[in-house]
């Protein structure tokens, strides 16, 4: 952990107690070197609440991890918010990361963790905060969120072991959901040997090789697939992160399959919450509506050039408004995706016999009950208590991350605040591409790029909301098996090759 730059030569000794593994001693040096500071040292102070933070993580000790926490929340203010929330961010991942239960709303540590990294980055964009958002989300079982965040960084960084190990580990826990990828595992192999590579002059830490001891006792081999150069739309298509599948060895060796169909497993025939028939046919709809929204926003972002004469001539209206078909496209590609998270919560509503009636329910209000209290709020994401009963009962992993995802929409709070704000505007207001972004009583203008970057963030908000929904089915599925001994399995669909 970083324990603050201009400080670390009074913090030499405790350093070099940490490298050794004396984390008690280290501590107590710290305290000692900090004790004969003045009190409005806040740099010191600030790094001893790291060292709390990192030491009691070690030692397994929550009570000195909060200690650390406690201190750096008295630092608002003192030290640069960035570093004091990518601290708070470690202490909270610490926590979360002993914390139990697959409930929603389950290990609300991890929950703040996301959160400090999420601001953190807004205040200092490097790799190790992205790092750690990343392992926070994989915490989660966002998996596919977290694989977004860690193939940002080793593009950025090839050689950053964390990441490159982190993203190893996220891959091999996809592959135990999509238990017919073998290229998941590979991908892992690869991902945990090439850390190892770069782990230089020091250890190499017991969980890189212990993995790669156990992939290779499975069979698993390393391979580097000669790259297959794909068309321009595919290459764009798996470099934008819009593609659905995960798979490392797919984007490298076959750029066409950059899809797969997420129910590839296996479905019961008989089972509540509505036939197979209807999750098939429910997510059909789900999937056609995300590649229909991706065709959208690659001719929107002139990746695939519209022919002659699709383009329309409108009159001049106010000055320096774009009129582009192109626009037009960016604009219907935000309001499909969209519809994604919409179809999501009707399927929600179909699997768990949520009793919504479906001209009301959506991505928010589908968590609470159909009749909530009075008072409570329907248009956001709920506290766990006030889940809708059957929700609460769940103990599937998947949903979980699917709440947190609806959470991380919330207008006032969530990370992905501004796209539902996006949304909300499209859905609600008239939108008009121009030069700049503003607001009238009549309109509102917003400046391509904003569209463009907001419709990009929510496609792939899509892609993962599709994947946790998958994983939710199957794991209800596998709960329906678990009761029924002997039920029917319909093998579902295989790759898809658009």
């Amino acid at each position: 952990m970083d324990h603050g730059g201009d400080s670390q030569a009074v913090f030499r000794k405790t350093e070099e107690l940490m490298a050794v593994g004396e984390y008690t001693l280290a501590l107590a040096e710290a305290e000692q070197v900090v004790g004969a500071l003045p009190p409005d040292n806040g740099a010191a102070r600030g790094a001893l609440a790291g060292y709390q933070i990192d030491v009691g993580s070690r030692l397994e000790r929550d009570d000195i991890v909060r200690t650390g926490i406690a201190g750096l929340e008295a630092l608002r203010g003192v030290l640069e918010d960035g570093h004091v929330d990518y601290c708070l961010g470690n202490g909270h991942l610490a926590l979360g990361g002993r914390e139990e239960g697959n409930a929603v709303g389950a290990q609300p540590s991890l929950q703040k963790a996301v959160e400090h990294f999420e601001r953190a980055l807004k205040n200092r964009r490097d790799d190790q905060v992205r790092t750690n958002l990343a392992t926070a989300l994989q915490y989660q079982g966002r998996y596919i969120e977290a694989l977004d965040e860690y193939d940002l960084v080793v593009q950025a960084n090839p050689k950053h072991e964390i990441a490159l190990a982190q993203r190893g580990r996220c891959l091999w826990l996809i592959a135990a959901l999509l238990r017919h990828h073998g290229g998941l595992l590979v991908g892992a192999l690869n991902d945990h040997l090439r850390a190892i590579e770069c782990v230089v002059g020091r250890p190499v830490p017991d969980s890189y090789t212990d993995a790669v001891r156990r992939l290779l006792k499975r069979g698993v081999r390393p391979q580097i697939p000669e790259k297959v150069i794909g068309t321009p739309t595919q290459e764009w298509i798996i470099g934008a992160q819009l593609g659905l599948d995960p798979c490392p060895i797919c984007k490298t060796a076959s750029p066409g399959a950059f899809d797969v169909f997420p129910l590839s497993g296996p479905l019961r025939m008989k089972r509540p919450g509505g036939s197979y028939e209807a999750i098939l046919d429910t997510f059909n709809a789900l999937c056609r509506t995300y590649g229909t929204a991706r065709w959208c926003l690659m001719r929107g972002l002139g990746v695939v050039e519209l022919d002659p004469g699709e383009d329309i001539v409108l009159a001049p209206t106010m000055l320096h408004a774009h009129t582009s078909v192109r626009a037009g496209l960016t604009v219907t590609a935000a309001t499909q995706f969209f519809m994604v998270f919409q179809q999501a919560s009707c399927l929600l509503n179909l699997i768990f016999e949520l009793g919504h009636n479906l001209r009301q329910v959506d991505f928010w209000r589908v968590w609470a009950p159909p009749d909530p209290p009075k008072g409570q709020r329907r248009s956001a994401p709920l506290a766990p208590g006030e889940l809708h009963p059957k929700l609460a009962l769940s103990r599937n992993f998947a949903l979980n991350a699917l709440y947190r995802l609806a959470c991380s929409l919330d207008v006032r709070q969530g990370r992905h605040g501004s796209l539902r704000d996006l949304r909300n505007k499209l859905a609600h207001r008239i939108v008009v591409v121009g030069t700049e972004d503003r607001e009238s009583s009549e309109y509102v203008m917003m400046r391509p790029e904003t569209i463009e970057m907001g419709t990009l963030g929510l496609a792939r908000l899509a892609k993962a909301a599709i994947w946790y929904l998958a994983w939710t089915v199957q794991g209800e599925e596998d709960a329906v098996l678990e009761r029924t001994p002997g039920a029917v399995i319909l093998d579902g669909p295989g790759v898809l090759r658009v």
